[in-house]
């Protein structure tokens, strides 16, 4: 099954989104610092991300289907 939108594969350690303890492998990331990622394809989300500036505040969609999917692909 493919599904769209931008997803947390994995939480790097010892950045900021680890420290911060709420983000997790399998998420999906709605919006971040209120601007929508829906619809968007991963270069352009990536970009929005990037530049959104040092603090950021993402709107998720925690799917424990995903997470499962994720750890099982090699």
């Amino acid at each position: 099954m493919k599904v769209k939108g931008i997803f947390i594969r994995a939480v790097v350690p010892d950045t900021p989104a680890a420290k911060c303890k709420k983000l997790e492998p399998g998420d999906r990331i709605l919006a971040v610092n209120g601007v929508s990622l829906l619809g968007l394809d991963y270069e352009s989300g990536k970009e929005l991300i990037q530049s959104s500036g040092a603090r950021l505040r993402f709107l998720l969609a925690r799917s424990h289907f995903m997470a499962a999917a994720l750890q099982t692909k090699c």
